[in-house]
């Protein structure tokens, strides 16, 4: 039947012979399978970019067909991974044989993961913005992991101011006293007129971007970010009761911390992951008291590899 169809992209010749780098879609609907320690396999949904570069200078244009139909099939019955990704940009070039050299496939993916509370015994569950970027270019294979990792700062200096005027307070309070009973100053440190300042904190991001080493088929998307939040200390919480909120309140009191902080301690525990070649790390503190952000970025400093300037998007 599809002989009788007109075939444009075969038959109609062009008069610009330029090669053209990536040629594809944008924002494919796909489902996609995810192996989670809580429910086994999971359908998560995913927004797909599919590409390949039209190399053959007098070709009208690729199959975009062909790409769509590749990537359904294989999300559909395969699980993500490593392999699945090298798998995918395979066989996008094997159905443009002649045209194309290099493929490249991302994935945006919410993926959802339990959480305990801090104290309490409950749970909740946290969506976390994942994706899954892979490349083959000139014969050479890249697979990419993102992660935004939500989480609280609280500033450092603002801590440092506030105590200042606590401790003018408590000055001004007891001036007028030789000596201070423990149990008085534990009152006066209960009422809300006494600590008369509180440090800044906000919701932060930490953006990663993690190079997997060519053979790594495992994801291991759980793990990773484990080691991100572990790293910053007070990622948001999911299901929170009083006594998950005061521990919280310590927790971000225990770990005051910059933008430039924050970058550093969590490049230090991807400095240990064996699973990676390289990293970059992006730190977003969303002022509360500032109307702008503030951000720190770093990467491995692998020669020729992820550079600070380029976008996490």
């Amino acid at each position: 039947m599809t002989k009788n169809f007109p075939d444009i992209v075969s038959d109609e010749k062009i008069t610009l012979d330029i090669a053209l780098e990536k040629v594809g879609m944008s924002g494919i609907c796909v489902p996609v399978f995810i192996e989670t320690e809580e429910l086994g396999k999971i359908c998560a949904p995913a927004s797909a970019d599919a590409y390949v570069s039209l190399d053959k200078k007098n070709a009208k244009g690729i199959h975009m067909s062909r790409l769509y139909l590749t990537l359904i099939d294989m999300v559909e019955n395969h699980a993500l991974s490593g392999k699945l990704i090298r798998q995918c940009l395979d066989a996008f070039l094997s159905t443009h044989n002649a045209l194309s050299n290099d493929a490249h496939l991302s994935l945006k993916i919410k993926l959802p993961i339990k959480r305990p509370s801090l104290k309490s015994d409950n749970h909740g569950w946290k969506n976390y913005q994942v994706g899954i970027e892979g490349q083959c270019v000139n014969g050479r294979y890249q697979t990419r992991v993102k992660l935004a990792i939500n989480y609280s700062s609280t500033c450092p200096c603002s801590a440092a101011l506030s105590r200042q005027l606590i401790q003018q307070n408590f000055k001004n309070s007891f001036e007028h006293s030789d000596k201070v009973d423990v149990n008085e100053v534990a009152d006066w440190l209960g009422q809300a007129s006494s600590i008369n300042a509180t440090p800044h904190g906000q919701r932060s991001i930490a953006y990663v971007t993690l190079v997997l080493k060519p053979d790594q088929d495992d994801l291991q998307l759980k793990k990773f970010i484990d080691l991100c939040e572990d790293a910053l200390s007070t990622p948001v919480q999911a299901a929170v009761k009083r006594e998950d909120e005061q521990e919280f309140a310590r927790l971000s009191g225990s770990n005051l911390m910059f933008a430039e902080d924050a970058a550093r301690k969590v490049a230090s525990a991807l400095e240990s992951c064996t699973e990676i070649d390289d990293f970059k790390v992006e730190a977003r503190h969303l002022e509360s008291l500032h109307a702008h952000d503030a951000i720190a970025i770093t990467t491995k400093g692998v020669p020729g590899g992820l550079q600070a300037h380029q976008s996490w998007d």
